[in-house]
């Protein structure tokens, strides 16, 4: 009995319609209202405006220095010193002539004469 399955009930059910006075009519379907996490979205008419970005700071950054021939560079470098930067302008035109590499102990300018002079 506990697994039955029958429609003995059923014409009692439906007296039960009669006796509390309502329609015996099928069950209609509630068509669903979903919850729209977005409202109604239209389309745009104009494209959005991007923010551009910066300029890059050109104006940072010496291309003299850079593009600049060795002679040039030398003479810019004996423009800006005095005499008594006198191992700042060797070690500096032994980077601007490329030989900084070549040199043992780059921070010593006797060092930095020597390999010139050899």
């Amino acid at each position: 009995d506990l697994y039955k399955l029958d429609t003995d009930l059923v014409p009692e059910s439906i007296e039960l319609y009669k006796t509390f006075g309502i329609k015996h009519e099928p069950l209609a379907l509630i068509p669903p209202q979903f919850e729209l996490p977005f409202l109604g979205l239209a389309p745009a008419v104009f494209p959005p405006i991007a923010k551009e970005p910066p300029v890059p700071a050109l104006e940072l950054f010496d291309l003299d220095d850079e593009f600049a021939l060795e002679k040039v560079r030398l003479s810019q470098c004996t423009n800006k010193c005095e005499n008594k930067d006198l191992e700042y302008f060797v070690r500096e035109s032994s980077d601007i002539l490329g030989i900084s590499g070549k040199i043992k102990n780059r921070t010593n300018p006797k060092s930095v004469i020597k390999y010139v002079l050899d």
